[in-house]
């Protein structure tokens, strides 16, 4: 439920403080939150899709991938 307050701002009611949201999550596939929000149960779970990306990310594997091997450090 939106509504303006008297200086023209649109508000938000909670009813009861809890946020209805007609969106569906691409994790899980349930209503009512997104990707990433806590609500979601697999928020902390690493999909086979994103593996391949957090490998390529990670900022040790470019710094393996510029030294050598041979090179023996002090």
């Amino acid at each position: 439920m939106v509504f303006r307050l008297e200086t023209g701002v649109p508000a938000r009611v909670k009813p009861f403080a809890v946020e209805v949201r007609n969106v569906k999550c691409l994790r899980c596939g349930n209503y009512g939150h997104q990707s990433g929000d806590r609500e979601c149960p697999l928020k902390d779970v690493i999909m086979p899709s994103e593996e391949s990306r957090l490998k390529r990310d990670d900022p040790l594997n470019a710094i393996l991938a510029h030294t050598d091997p041979t090179e023996v450090s002090c």
